[in-house]
């Protein structure tokens, strides 16, 4: 009897050792696999966007990124760190930029995973932001560059690894 109770007991604990840990949805700070690649804003809170307001989000499967974006007319670009949260049929988008500024967005995609919609709120305002999947883009000097000024020339790293226009 005494050799049947250690034996019980092991055959008692072997359905826990085969027991997921996973909470059904609830992930942490995980990647998603979809997210990597160079997005373009296309859609402004429901406002096309064109010209000098397109900005550019190229995500890295790393957990970083460079925001690219214009600013009276003259190209930039940041760091950024990206996390996601998944849960219970939600999304929430983590982006800490080099410049110390941190934003949360709720996300999802199109059934294709071409288009990623993100929305939050600033105040009582509901912002909707899309983005359409890219193959690759160009990024460089301003439209009227002078012409014998080439890309080294226009621009310099400022800290934060931003661009700023040369002097």
């Amino acid at each position: 009897m005494k050799k049947f109770f250690p034996l019980l007991f092991i055959l008692a604990l072997i359905p826990a050792l085969f027991t997921s840990c996973d909470d059904d949805g609830y992930y942490y700070n995980d990647y998603d696999s979809y997210l990597p690649g160079q997005w373009q804003l296309i859609s402004a809170d429901g406002i096309r966007v064109t010209g000098y307001n397109v900005n550019y989000l190229d995500f890295y499967s790393n957990g970083a990124g460079t925001y690219y974006y214009y600013q009276n007319t003259i190209p930039y670009k940041m760091a950024l760190r990206w996390s996601v949260d998944l849960y219970a049929g939600g999304s929430v988008l983590y982006i800490t930029y080099a410049d110390g500024s941190q934003v949360s967005m709720d996300y999802w995609y199109n059934s294709n995973y071409t288009r990623l919609y993100t929305s939050w709120y600033e105040g009582a305002y509901r912002h909707e932001y899309v983005y359409q999947l890219i193959d690759d883009f160009s990024w460089g000097a301003p439209a009227k560059a002078p012409a014998t000024q080439g890309a080294a020339d226009i621009f310099t790293t400022r800290p934060g690894g931003a661009l700023k226009p040369a002097q």
